[in-house]
């Protein structure tokens, strides 16, 4: 937010194909939406939104970033961290994280920083989990937590929120974050949500971080209550009834929220409301090239695929390798009429393989392959992206998002692998809203802090 405007401005660290932009859209948009319901809906009651700079490494991600959110005029996305060897034409080429001093962001004066660091060096598969700050991919988060630490009090940014996987929260790397923000009087809490818990058909249980600043400063003196009104007190009853409270500038025993009922973000033993997997299919995908090679739907490997039909409301958690390997990697559908004559041999596969986790499986030596040649695919792109939260109609956007594409030059195998590393929006949107809620209704409309 400048001091000037109610616009609320944001950096957006390893920022992919924009999973927290959409987030943070959605979240104004849903509470505009709902703060408006007597009919005062016009563009001049919406909290306006500015990303000031977006960061990561790949020059992939980057391209379907801006490919959705096209660079404009001075905006700090093409000359704000600039080296002076990079040439404006070069602007959605990667920017290193690690290369950004404390000058350019203690100057980019932004209110909101979102991010989610690499998770390999946190994934249970990792050999070395306990060595996460030794490893290559951290750097550039250490990096952020350093400049947390020495930046001006003023400059720092009043909202912070972070997206990992589930394991995160025991790391090394997230307990000098813990320190970081402890260390900077930030007040923070921890959750654990899972898709799932929005109605969402797919399994991808992440760990979550918001941590919200309410120092007073001349830098943030502005005017909120715009947001205020959007917020409206509707989580104070929640935070004073829930079982293990938000608790703030705690040690490495913070404990873990897993159900948010106000936006609801369901308790996740309930499968209530679930939406079946149908909700989120293309009738006009192409399935010749989404189709299971007969390779490998005849290989023993095939005993490792997780079996989906339309009328689940399930499906795996889809990771980078989606498509590449079998095992862990995420759901494949069978998305046929039942043939004729082939009724008992379906029932026989989704008795074994269906429901069951691949990593629990037990191989059986009789196994010899399916004969689903042709009625066994992968998810589209856009169906991903679609399970994923992405808006990709404008029904979905709503007024004031942009949509969800990918360039046409972006190939099946790059879409699975960049959804594959991204956030959920719509988990992701209910984290941005608790952060902007616990601070529009700690903060007066004159700036300071509510007792």
């Amino acid at each position: 937010m400048s001091s000037s405007s109610e616009t609320l401005t944001y950096l957006e660290f390893y920022s992919g194909v924009g999973g927290w932009r959409y987030a943070l859209h959605a979240a104004i948009e849903r509470l505009t939406r709902e703060n408006n319901e007597a009919g005062d809906d016009t563009p001049e009651s919406r909290l306006k939104l500015k990303c000031l700079g977006a960061f990561d490494h790949s020059d992939l991600c980057n391209k379907v970033y801006y490919h959705n959110f096209p660079p404009q005029g001075n905006d700090a996305e093409i000359s704000m961290y600039k080296t002076k060897k990079r040439k404006k034409s070069s602007s959605t080429k990667s920017v290193s994280i690690e290369s950004l001093t404390k000058k350019n962001l203690e100057e980019s004066g932004a209110f909101m920083w979102m991010m989610s660091p690499p998770c390999q060096p946190h994934t249970r598969q990792h050999n070395n989990q306990k060595e996460d700050m030794i490893d290559p991919r951290s750097k550039s988060f250490i990096h952020l937590c350093e400049m947390i630490t020495s930046m001006q009090q003023e400059t720092l940014p009043r909202i912070i929120v972070l997206e990992n996987v589930i394991g995160f929260e025991e790391s090394s790397s997230c307990r000098m974050f813990r320190k970081a923000l402890k260390a900077r009087r930030y007040n923070f809490a921890h959750f654990h949500l899972n898709p799932t818990q929005c109605n969402i058909p797919n399994d991808r249980p992440r760990h979550y971080t918001v941590a919200v600043m309410y120092e007073s400063s001349s830098h943030f003196q502005i005017d909120i209550s715009q947001l205020k009104n959007i917020v409206h007190n509707k989580m104070s009853a929640w935070f004073e009834s829930v079982k293990e409270p938000i608790q703030y500038n705690i040690d490495d025993k913070t404990p873990i929220n897993t159900c948010i009922d106000p936006l609801q973000v369901q308790d996740p033993t309930s499968e209530s409301g679930v939406l079946p997997l149908s909700e989120f299919l293309d009738a006009g995908t192409d399935r010749e090239s989404l189709l299971v090679l007969d390779k490998i739907l005849s290989s023993n490997s095939s005993w490792c695929f997780d079996f989906v039909t339309p009328s689940d409301k399930r499906s795996s958690c889809v990771t980078s390798s989606y498509g590449r390997f079998v095992r862990g990697t995420g759901s494949v559908i069978y998305d046929r009429d039942t043939k004729q004559g082939s009724n008992e041999m379906i029932a026989s596969i989704l008795e074994k393989i269906k429901l069951v986790k691949p990593e629990e499986r037990q191989f059986d030596e009789t196994w010899n392959g399916m004969d689903l040649k042709g009625d066994l695919r992968y998810f589209s792109g856009m169906e991903l992206a679609k399970l994923f939260g992405f808006p990709t109609s404008k029904g979905q956007a709503g007024e004031a998002q942009q949509t969800f594409s990918f360039p046409s030059d972006c190939t099946l195998k790059q879409q699975w692998k960049l959804l594959g590393n991204s956030i959920n929006v719509i988990v992701a949107s209910k984290i941005c809203e608790v952060a902007l809620t616990l601070y529009a209704e700690k903060i007066g409309d004159d700036g300071c802090i509510r007792k």
